[in-house]
């Protein structure tokens, strides 16, 4: 067993690693590699990457980080196009809430600033409110839908199951492995 199935499921390994193998055998250009991945979640690029580096392969590892980084830059910069078109709606209901809050870390923007950060341009804070209100919209529907009679009473309940989740012993494998 390598070091990434004491964290993750042997299957889901086995796939990131057969990926790179791919990569590997058709000598993917890091622009090829983006645009293969543009379309995975986080978790897939990060373990597909954490998959090259496990098995030594420093420069396909720095293509997939690479194309990590070119997707990333895209993510934003389709964002800022369409604020400024005026058709953020049409594009965030495209998005799960995971993935707007995922873009608002891309972007460095929370509305909670370090000292050693500068504060937010008047820009950043209309991107922060978009996104924001966006997501709270996603959760309110979930909360909804699931059957809770408010986004309170639907956070209180994750916190709870959340919770016994992180007294178990060995919670390590909790969030990743069946």
């Amino acid at each position: 067993m390598n070091s990434l199935e004491n964290y993750f499921d042997e299957s889901l390994v086995n796939s990131w690693e057969h990926i790179v193998d791919c990569f590997e055998s058709l000598d993917y250009s890091t622009k090829k590699i983006a645009e293969y991945i543009k379309n995975f979640d986080e978790i897939t690029t990060a373990g597909i990457h954490l998959s090259a580096l496990n098995k030594g392969n420093k420069k396909m590892a720095d293509r997939i980080d690479k194309a990590m980084e070119i997707n990333k830059e895209n993510r934003i910069n389709a964002f800022k196009e369409v604020v400024a078109n005026g058709t953020e709606q049409e594009y965030l209901s495209k998005m799960t809430w995971i993935e707007k809050l995922s873009l608002q870390c891309d972007m460095d923007l929370s509305s909670v600033r370090l000292n050693n950060k500068p504060r937010l341009t008047e820009k950043e804070k209309n991107y922060v409110n978009i996104l924001e209100n966006s997501i709270a919209e996603d959760i309110k529907n979930i909360a909804l839908s699931e059957g809770f009679s408010s986004v309170e009473e639907w956070r209180h309940h994750n916190w709870e199951v959340d919770k016994s989740r992180l007294l178990r012993p060995n919670n390590t494998r909790v969030f990743f492995r069946r």
